[in-house]
Order: structure tokens, then sequence, then C-alpha cells
């Protein structure tokens, strides 16, 4: 009998220093996805950078882990990388104005990145951070002429 209960408690002691390794890894990899996402607002990549947020999926353990990880992540995947995007892809369009003023613009404000980078945000609850952002397209691509 004594020998299932070292067993047991054998096993629990395994399965917690998995959880410790697994949750350690979490934290590494997310503060590393965090530098490339710092790293990436404000350049053209900045919409590639988004598959780095694939760390949300595991932002129970970063809160347990470090609060402070977790926040900034969150900060990142929720707004800041999102606002990114959006201005990217406008400064493009102003690009496009720039060189051919007289074209219509109807194509060039069907923008995916941008559409999906405001639904994400307005999801996330976050869209009040872009309020700027949204004013500059539409005053750019006004909702009524797509």
């Amino acid at each position: 009998m004594k020998w299932i209960v070292v067993a047991v408690i054998g096993l629990l002691g395994c399965k917690q220093a998995e959880d410790r390794v697994v949750n350690d890894w979490v934290l590494k990899s997310a503060k590393k996805s965090i530098v490339k996402l710092k790293a990436s607002l404000g350049t053209p990549q900045t919409s590639a950078s988004i598959v780095e947020c694939a760390q949300m999926a595991n932002i129970a353990v970063l809160e347990k882990q470090d609060k402070a990880v977790a926040g900034e992540l969150r900060q990142l995947c929720n707004t800041d990388i999102h606002i990114a995007v959006m201005n990217t892809q406008i400064d493009k369009i102003v690009a496009k104005r720039k060189i051919k003023p007289d074209d219509e613009l109807g194509i060039d404000c069907i923008d995916p990145f941008y559409d999906h980078a405001k639904k994400e945000m307005i999801e996330a609850g976050t869209i009040d951070a872009a309020k700027a952002v949204v004013a500059r397209y539409d005053a750019i691509c006004p909702p009524d002429k797509k």
C-alpha cells in the first residue's frame, strides 16, 4: 500500500514539474513574441508579425506567471499592432493617391488588412483607441464611396 502512495506522490510531483517547465516555456516564448511585435510596429512587416499574437492562446498561463508580460502582450495584440496595421494600410493608400491623384480610389479602399484589424479591435473592445485612425481612413475612403 505504501508503494501506491509513493507512486501517486511521485506522479503528482512529475506533473507539477512538467507544468512548471511548460509554463516557463510559455513565458519565455511570450517575451520573445513581445520583442518581435514591438520591433514590427510602424514597419511594412507589421501585418506579418500578427502571427506572434498566437501567444494570446496562453494568456491565462501568462497571467499566473507574470502579470506584466500578460498585460503587455494583451496591449500589443488587442490594440497596438492593429493600429499599426491600420496606419500602414492608410499610408499605402495615401502614397498611391500621390502618384495618381485622379484615379478612382474605390479599389484601393478595399483593404482586408485594415478591415480585419478594425474588426479585431471591435471584438476586443479596444476600438476607442483607434478613433483618430478610423477618422483618417474615413476621410480618405469615405464609407459611401466604397
